[in-house]
């Protein structure tokens, strides 16, 4: 008898442990549906109103005009660059003009009234009373920002593969220009739009927040060009590294190379999952 009720001891610890595994499973799966029924809502409530489809029909535009560009100089004759970076091609998804102050219009516009615009509206208090957490409306919110910018971005892409696919015509050309322009848009977008989320959690109307959000992507832009400098002001290089480590535009040129960085990757997915947390203290402070 003593040897039966020994042996029924011994299996409770592994049967609270599944027990404490399906609890923690359950709850994430719940917050996860929670988050994709948030961002769903939000790229569809997105995607409803006329200046999206404004803003995307720019964002082609910009696009357009930037591969006309490209198409002049590659029938002027493909010059071998000195640097892979000063390839025409891999500019083309890189820290060029066109797509970086594209992405300095697009994100503001698209964050602006995630927080800022419904607290205007009286519709942000509801959700903080309703049983949902503010970090789940904050990060549904966020990933539905983040699809609408590479949404956006999508015309620059699409131009890149006509080039490269087109019947007929079609340029060879290698692939990793736009696998790893695609990756680092992708990446570089992640870290944009927890910037604007922070702006627009931390503003009570929704101009206020996009003119935080440029100030904010101004002073990234700024902070890409100090490893440029202390290279030409020969700076010791254990500085120079630090500084390359948050400029954001120096990756989206090294990616468009086609060299993905995995270590740069996580460190953008890092910086965003940061943001995200002040944007929600910030928000109960706030509120």
């Amino acid at each position: 008898m003593s040897a039966v009720v020994s042996h029924r001891d011994d299996t409770r610890p592994a049967t609270q442990s599944g027990s404490i595994l399906r609890s923690a499973g359950g709850r994430l799966l719940g917050d996860a549906s929670t988050i994709g029924t948030i961002a769903i809502w939000e790229i569809l409530g997105h995607f409803r109103r006329p200046a999206a489809y404004v803003m995307l029909l720019a964002a082609t535009l910009v696009a357009g005009w930037h591969f006309s560009l490209l198409m002049t100089l590659l029938a002027q004759g493909r010059v071998v660059p000195l640097r892979q970076a000063d390839d025409p091609l891999s500019q083309f998804l890189g820290p060029n003009v066109f797509l970086v102050f594209s992405l300095m219009l697009i994100v503001p516009v698209v964050t602006m009234g995630m927080v800022a615009d419904e607290r205007r509206r009286g519709i942000w208090e509801m959700l903080l009373t309703s049983p949902v957490q503010p970090w789940q409306v904050l990060t549904g919110k966020f990933a539905a920002a983040w699809v609408a910018v590479v949404v956006n971005v999508l015309p620059w892409i699409c131009c890149l593969l006509a080039l490269r696919y087109w019947p007929g015509i079609g340029l060879e050309f290698d692939r990793g220009y736009v696998i790893g322009g695609v990756i680092g848009i992708a990446t570089i977008s992640l870290s944009l739009c927890a910037v604007g989320m922070v702006c627009t959690t931390l503003c009570k109307a929704p101009f206020a927040a996009s003119v935080a959000t440029v100030s904010a992507m101004i002073g990234l832009l700024l902070l890409s060009i100090v490893p440029r400098a202390m290279l030409h002001w020969h700076i010791g290089e254990a500085w120079m590294s630090v500084a390359e480590r948050f400029a954001c535009w120096e990756h989206l040129a090294r990616f468009s190379t086609g060299a993905i960085d995995p270590s740069v990757i996580c460190g953008h997915v890092s910086f965003a999952v940061l943001l995200l947390w002040i944007a929600c203290q910030a928000t109960r402070g706030h509120d």
